[in-house]
């Protein structure tokens, strides 16, 4: 199975998406997605610390499969892309 997002807002607001998008899932894809989803807010908010001065916008895109064997998970694939849709100007 595999599963797909896309979110553009504050690291903050995208981590509540990724949650929220978690409630769609069913099955196999929501084992997956799970499976992922900690490690895809670690990077978000690792990468995008928020401090009083700035808060960028930024675009997160992943996407995920896995595939079973009788019961068993024999692969798992995972890509994400985060992107600065905004700068802070001098």
């Amino acid at each position: 199975m595999s599963w797909g997002v896309s979110i553009i807002g504050k690291p903050s607001n995208v981590c509540r998406e990724l949650d929220k998008y978690n409630d769609t899932l069913s099955g196999q894809s929501k084992l997956e997605y799970e499976s992922a989803l900690d490690h895809i807010k670690a990077l978000v908010c690792e990468n995008f610390a928020t401090n009083s001065d700035y808060v960028p916008i930024i675009q997160v895109d992943a996407s995920g499969y896995g595939s079973i064997d009788r019961n068993a998970q024999v692969a798992r694939n995972c890509n994400v892309s985060i992107r600065i849709l905004s700068a802070k100007l001098a």
